[in-house]
């Protein structure tokens, strides 16, 4: 099953692309700015937890909302 993990509301485009560099810099997760402009990461579902992990403990970036949607 997969899951996706989206950001919304984040901010104007380029901001988006900027997060989407940064997750992809600093994590082995790739992220791209999904079809409602929103940055999204598709992960399997069993990789949840480490990916929320990575996003909790970087400074940069675990300030933000995270939401998450699984494939049913």
């Amino acid at each position: 099953m997969k899951a996706w993990v989206s950001v919304q509301n984040f901010g104007d485009h380029e901001a988006c692309v900027e997060l989407c560099e940064y997750i992809n810099r600093t994590t082995f997760y790739h992220a791209v700015i999904g079809n409602g402009g929103s940055p999204v990461i598709q992960c399997r579902q069993y990789e949840l937890g480490q990916l929320m992990a990575i996003l909790a403990n970087d400074e940069k970036i675990n300030w933000i909302e995270y939401t998450v949607q699984f494939e049913c």
